[in-house]
């Protein structure tokens, strides 16, 4: 199980960092690294996919409670 969320937190995080970087890129209209250090993570969104995914497993045969969970949990 960790792992898997290790695996998710990764994910997430390059994911973020791929979102970020071309968004920023396309507004400054030239390449703009926007990750730790040099490398390609975010952190930020490795951690909210992490707890996410960690906290709302209970929820996976109701639809409506994990949507819902998954809506509020950011905020």
């Amino acid at each position: 199980m960790i792992w898997k969320l290790l695996w998710l937190f990764l994910i997430y995080s390059f994911a973020g960092w791929v979102l970020e970087t071309v968004l920023a890129s396309l507004k400054q209209k030239k390449f703009a690294n926007r990750g730790i250090i040099n490398g390609p993570f975010c952190l930020i969104y490795g951690f909210g996919g992490f707890f996410i995914t960690a906290f709302t497993k209970r929820t996976d045969g109701h639809l409506a409670v994990s949507w819902l969970c998954h809506c509020s949990f950011p905020a």
